[in-house]
């Protein structure tokens, strides 16, 4: 983002935040990469799976888009209908009309990304704040020699 943003120009970084605003519902959607556990059925919001670090989280291709068909063909863990299970990492919803993939995703803690971005050469952090159980960064790009 840097390269293309002239000296002086400000740049906005946001990513998912550790500490969602409804953890519950996140809970029961995502899952802990490497745990091979369900979040499903946690007993409360400040289970220890629920502390950051890196996920599996769904990602709903509509049957519509040209690359849903090709994902439906990779689809693994079928049941005894033919159908993927929903721990596969892609499976098909027949009654939402999606292909689901489990996509990879950090979430961040509080300063995480800023001790990250602190160490970008050419870049200044202007502001760090939170919104909508996201990080935000405001950069600005700095002449370098």
């Amino acid at each position: 983002m840097l390269r293309i943003v002239r000296d002086g120009g400000t740049v906005l970084i946001t990513v998912w935040a550790v500490e969602q605003e409804n953890p519950r519902k996140t809970l029961d959607r995502w899952v802990p990469l490497g745990s091979g556990a369900s979040p499903a059925g946690a007993e409360d919001e400040k289970d220890a799976r629920w502390l950051g670090g890196d996920y599996f989280v769904p990602w709903q291709i509509p049957f519509h888009r040209a690359e849903a068909a090709a994902l439906a063909l990779r689809t693994t863990d079928r049941d005894d209908t033919g159908q993927a299970g929903k721990n596969a990492p892609i499976y098909v919803d027949n009654k939402k009309a999606v292909v689901v993939c489990q996509r990879y995703y950090h979430l961040f803690g509080k300063g995480e990304m800023e001790e990250l971005l602190a160490e970008v050469i050419g870049a200044k952090i202007v502001r760090v704040y939170f919104e909508r159980s996201n990080w935000c960064a405001v950069l600005c790009k700095v002449q370098t020699q």
